[in-house]
């Protein structure tokens, strides 16, 4: 084998796929410019497309951001929801428990009258093993109060000074509230008391309202 003519052949094989990889590329680049004129050969990103993506990303995460914030808010109104209701069957059921020791609704006691908002109830005076305390045949009495005042309710025990039960009040139990009382029969013969309580709260804009009914039949009756 003549070694010049190999080599002299290798050299003209690789100028000619040179030469076809030179028009291919060549003939690539005017096909992109025929399907794009604006774009380059190049392919890369111009400034309209830059805008649009970051304006696509904007919109995606401004979604994203709402749905959270949403999200959120309605856990809390409903942990709210949850905190009104609560305090409202608690106290509520305070209130039911005191009248069905109860052994009369009483009409007036110091500057209390009993009314629509305002409960007295006479309680059997309990000693401190929790007996019952008699004065012959009859209770020793304590009284309990419960009374609407400027949208608060609060609660008033008046004890007999040989009862373990402590005088207090007046104390606030729940705020921001509504209360009903209705008296079966009447109020001066009543053997059952229906208690209306309403409460409401603000969660961000949002009015939340709780309203709970229950009715208690007094002790012995």
């Amino acid at each position: 084998m003549n070694y010049r003519n190999t080599k002299f052949h290798q050299r003209g094989t690789h100028k000619k796929a040179g030469k076809l990889n030179k028009q291919g590329w060549q003939q690539r680049s005017m096909f992109i410019r025929v399907l794009n004129p604006h774009q380059s050969a190049t392919l890369g990103f111009t400034l309209v497309e830059l805008l649009v993506s970051i304006a696509i990303l904007a919109i995606v995460s401004l979604v994203t951001v709402t749905i959270y914030v949403t999200g959120l808010k309605n856990t809390q109104i409903e942990a709210q929801k949850a905190n009104l209701q609560s305090d409202n069957k608690t106290v509520l059921e305070k209130i039911a428990a005191d009248t069905r020791d109860a052994t009369a609704v009483v009409s007036t006691k110091d500057t209390y009258t009993s009314s629509s908002t305002t409960l007295i109830l006479s309680v059997p005076a309990i000693d401190s093993s929790q007996e019952i305390i008699y004065s012959g045949e009859n209770f020793v009495l304590d009284y309990i109060i419960y009374t609407l005042s400027g949208g608060v309710l609060q609660k008033i025990v008046i004890a007999n000074i040989s009862s373990s039960r402590e005088s207090i009040g007046p104390v606030n139990i729940l705020g921001n509230c509504t209360i009903n009382f209705n008296y079966t029969p009447d109020l001066a013969t009543a053997s059952e008391v229906e208690i209306t309580l309403t409460n409401q709260a603000t969660a961000g804009k949002k009015l939340l309202t709780s309203t709970n009914t229950t009715k208690s039949k007094l002790r012995n009756k």
